[in-house]
């Protein structure tokens, strides 16, 4: 341990002196964890593991990146390759720069020119808001062929540009005689933009877009400088240190080889620019490591010893710390599942997988167990919060309950429900929403693709969740859900669902039940301007409502009462076979409702058995209405309330676990329900117009909630009503009606806040957001809204238009009721993720019905109709005119006499059968003037059908 703390001091001494800036540039740095992006996201595109950054230029847009830091002085170079072919106008630039008024600026300003014409590398320095310091030069290389190295050494003293190690500029510290030097904090920036109004000849030559995109490349993200908050104004004296090798006096001044290439440079630049520099040309470096300070070969030798013993004590170091039990911040992954009894006899199944990552600034951007989609999600689109759920049913509010974690954070809509909150400037929100919705409809083979358009998505204010104009929220009500969503979903988890209780996961069994929810909660600080990094939080969840199996052949009047009976096995078709090897912690829990306990203490009164020795230690060997067919390894209760949960923990430590319960009495409960049971439908009848109404009705669970000893008109139960509308319902926010106790009210005085974004025909839907204020001791209220049905183009029908259009669940929230059950307070709690969930503060939230509004559809069978006839008429018209044309007479009269010929014996012998002559001659002519009678009744009708349909369709 000593010899350690020793080999770190050694190599910090090392450091200071300037032992490590050879190898500093040598170390292949990730792009994402000193720079971050600031616009044209789209056209940012990083490669080779985040080594090499493209941006991209086309007339849409180009793309800029800043250091995630700011500096007070340092060695800041960048490997930089630029665009090729006719790049005039195109401006690439790497610089440093302040924030605020009189900002100060170091640039590196490439400015493109005509194919076979030369780049212009033109320097600016900015002093406290003051430029006009441009110089221009002529490089003496090509720099499309490969990377070269642009490098700024800036402190007190001086201020150095470097092009492959030469200097090109100095900009000396002259404050002392009133000349303004950079001293504010800066941070390192580059950029890929369009300067054609200025860049090339004055902006005499235009840039030619068809040579677009353009793209420059980056290289080499370290950065050697004394970093500073980016909240500071000035800089902190620490940065003009000479532990820093750019601060020591060596670096106050060009050395004498430096001086000798800069005042080449200088000299062989007229007018600072056209530079001709002959001696240099195929001589200068290319893609080298920057490396101003000279080592000899004995002190290379002499790092590399001291190196190997650092790493030596380094070792020793963390090995030292991992035996004393120091925590060292690493991925995890936990996995723990839900059981819970429902009163209509069916039994709740809660899936929650937990997986975090830690910040990308201290572990990098590999993985272990974090799945790396949806690292790449939060990295590319800047995701601070995302959640995703696919749902096929709907959550049965009244029987399953609506005021608990569960019914508020899982029981989500049906079809596709997806919003995020994005850490982008807001005019780049939607462009993040619609890449976003693309890269998921892959990812969970989907059609979240939908979401893309403006018609099916919206900018919540304050209805939905607070978000400062950087949240987006868009559902698919009508999405089917299915095998393939949850393959991928699956996918994410460590162990798939090979090993631990994803096993569990039996589709059939899955998509038989009542209900089912798969969600996808993200969680990222990764862009967090407080300071507070946890990293990525990603929480999976699986809610599946089933209906066991009751195997009895026999059973009596008792048994027919009875809930039936379950276990794994019987509900899944398999048993856990182990827990995840990859998973911290995996655990099963079965929850017993409040009401269940209430009902399961009023038997035990009634039977006269001790609650305390049976419920609440081991819940087993007491006959008090079930039995478990394992034992727990604790039983939790709630802490607050008279008739508190229960909670039956299990550890996953056997290598099989299969849990089942054995119902021994009839047990009749309800569980709680939300503050007001909301409920949505139609009015009106036709297909011009209708109203959308709300309905909230007191629920008897409610009351309980409510202060019995509160005056009637003082107390107030606040409800928020969040509703999305497509643009065909023009819905008429003026129309709105409220009624207490079927009564009319004033809006005003139940309307304490109303926001409304009417909808535009084909560009975006109506949003309404309200928070209603209504008195506690009321039953029923209701609200209204008039609309008007819009028309559709023809093509925007979907095949089953018959069917009808959908508008979107309504959301309704209780801000002052919160759904959160509090077991007894454990430091071991907090390894649950799941317990730690239920302990949260979460506002009671419920979801209204889709609701299927018929809008006037056209008769799709006239197309058809027309279409039909259509290719009847062709059919006959040409099909005769074909006829005609390749029918010939001649032929025709020939095969008549020779079917008469065969057929004469035949005819003689019937003529003198009936004793009259044989007229063949006549026939021949009769049958011939037939034919031809017929054939000019075919030509003249033909004709005519043909001179009447030209008519009409002229």
């Amino acid at each position: 341990m000593g010899f350690a703390v020793v080999s770190l001091f050694v190599f910090y001494v090392l450091l200071q002196q300037g032992w490590a800036a050879t190898t500093e540039s040598n170390i292949p740095i990730n792009f994402y964890q000193n720079y971050q992006v600031t616009w044209g996201f789209n056209h940012v595109s990083a490669i080779n593991r985040g080594t090499e950054v493209q941006l991209s230029l086309d007339m849409s847009s180009g793309a800029g990146f800043e250091s995630k830091q700011s500096y007070g002085s340092g060695f800041f170079h960048m490997n930089i390759k630029l665009p090729d072919r006719n790049s005039a106008g195109v401006v690439t630039a790497f610089y440093l720069t302040s924030k605020g008024n009189k900002h100060d600026e170091l640039d590196f300003e490439f400015l493109g020119n005509v194919e076979g014409k030369p780049y212009t590398l033109q320097t600016n320095v900015f002093a406290n808001g003051e430029g006009n310091r441009e110089q221009r030069i002529a490089l003496w290389f090509d720099p499309t062929k490969d990377f070269h190295l642009y490098g700024i050494l800036w402190n007190q003293h001086q201020i150095v540009f470097y092009v492959d190690e030469i200097p090109i500029r100095v900009y000396k510290n002259n404050s002392a005689i009133g000349v303004a030097y950079p001293s504010r904090p800066m941070q390192v920036e580059g950029s890929l933009w369009d300067g054609d109004s200025w860049a090339t000849d004055g902006g005499r030559t235009k840039t030619d877009w068809r040579y677009a995109p353009f793209i420059a490349h980056f290289q080499g993200f370290a950065i050697g400088g004394c970093s500073i908050p980016n909240s500071m104004v000035q800089i902190p004296q620490q940065c003009y240190s000479s532990a820093y090798w750019w601060n020591q006096e060596r670096y106050w001044k060009l050395n004498h080889k430096q001086q000798t290439e800069y005042e080449n440079v200088r000299n062989n630049s007229a007018t600072h620019g056209g530079l001709r520099v002959p001696h240099l040309i195929g001589h200068a470096p290319r893609s080298r490591t920057f490396s101003i300070i000279s080592t000899s070969p004995m002190a290379i030798l002499y790092l590399r010893a001291i190196l190997l013993l650092y790493l030596i004590g380094f070792c020793s170091f963390f090995y030292a710390n991992a035996v004393h039990g120091s925590v060292i911040e690493e991925e995890e992954f936990s996995e723990e599942l839900l059981l819970r009894p429902l009163p209509d006899r069916k039994v709740l199944s809660h899936f929650h997988f937990r997986s975090r990552a830690p910040p990308t600034s201290s572990n990098g951007r590999h993985h272990h167990l974090f799945p790396k989609a949806i690292s790449q999600l939060v990295q590319k689109f800047r995701l601070k919060e995302m959640e995703l759920s696919f749902t096929q049913g709907r959550w049965n509010y009244d029987l399953w309950g609506g005021f608990d974690p569960i019914s508020s954070n899982n029981a989500k809509p049906p079809g596709v429900e997806l919003w995020a909150v994005f850490a982008v400037p807001q005019h780049h929100v939607d462009a993040s929403w619609k890449n976003l919705t693309h890269a998921l409809s892959g990812l969970f083979c989907a059609s979240i693709n939908f979401l893309e358009s403006s018609t099916t998505y919206s900018a919540p204010d304050w209805g939905f969740r607070p978000a400062s104009g950087s949240l987006r929220y868009g559902t698919l009500p009508r999405e089917a859900v299915c095998t393939e969503n949850l393959t991928p979903w699956l996918k994410l988890l460590p162990c798939r669902d090979k090993a631990g209780i994803a096993a569990l996961l039996d589709r059939p069994s899955i998509y038989k039940g009542y209900y089912h929810s798969q969600r996808l909660r993200l969680t990222s600080t990764e862009f967090d301007l407080e300071g507070v990094d946890s990293g990525i939080v990603l929480e999976q969840t699986l809610t599946v409502v089933l209906q066991p199996n009751d195997k009895r052949d026999v059973m009596t009047s008792l048994e027919t009462k009875l809930h039936p009976s379950w276990s794994l096995t019987s509900m899944f078709g398999r048993k856990i076979k182990g827990r995840c090897v990859l998973a911290k912690s995996s655990n099963v829990f079965l929850q017993l409702d409040k009401g269940l306990v209430a009902e399961i203490h009023n038997m035990q009164k009634e039977n006269k058995i001790s609650v305390s020795d049976n419920l609440a230690h081991d819940g087993l060997k007491g006959n008090h209405g079930f039995a478990l067919s394992v034992k727990p390894d604790r039983v939790l209760e709630e802490v607050n309330g008279s008739q508190p949960s229960v909670l039956y923990e299990f550890s996953m430590d056997s290598e099989s676990f299969d849990l089942g319960l054995t119902w021994k009495l009839p047990v009749v409960w309800s569980c709680q329900q939300a503050p007001l049971h909301a409920s949505r439908f139609l009015m009106g009848s036709g297909n011009e117009r209708g109203a959308i109404a709300i309905s909230l009705k007191s629920t008897e669970l409610s009351r309980q909630l409510l202060h019995s000893d509160m005056i009637e008109g003082s107390c107030k139960l606040q409800v928020n009503v969040f509703q999305v509308v497509p643009w065909y319902i023009k819905v008429y926010y003026h129309s709105l009606q409220v009624f207490i106790d079927e009564r009319p009210q004033a809006v005003l005085d139940v309307v304490e806040k109303m926001r409304v974004s009417p909808s535009e025909d084909k560009v975006s839907p109506g949003v309404m957001e309200m928070i209603l204020k209504f008195p506690c001791g009321m039953k029923s209220a209701s609200i209204t809204l008039e609309f008007d049905k819009g028309f559709l183009h023809i093509d925007e029908y979907p095949p089953d238009a018959n069917q009808g259009f959908d508008i979107p669940s309504a959301i309704i929230s209780y801000p002052n009721f919160h759904a959160s059950i509090r077991f007894v307070e454990d430091k071991s709690l907090d390894m649950s993720p799941i317990l730690g969930k239920f302990q949260e503060d979460s506002s009671v939230l419920s979801y209204t019905e889709v609701l299927l509004v018929p809008l006037t559809t056209p008769d799709f069978s006239m197309p058809y109709n027309v279409i039909t006839i259509t290719c009847t008429v062709f059919a006959l018209y040409f099909g005769s005119l074909l006829n005609v044309l390749r029918r010939r007479v001649a032929e025709e009269e020939r095969l008549l006499k020779t079917q008469a010929a065969k057929t004469g014996l035949l005819a003689k012998l019937s003529a003198k059968l009936r004793r009259r002559p044989l007229e063949t001659a006549k026939s021949s002519s009769s049958s011939s003037s037939l034919i031809s009678s017929k054939l000019i009744l075919k030509v003249v009708l033909v004709a005519g059908i043909a001179i009447v349909w030209q008519f009409y369709r002229g």
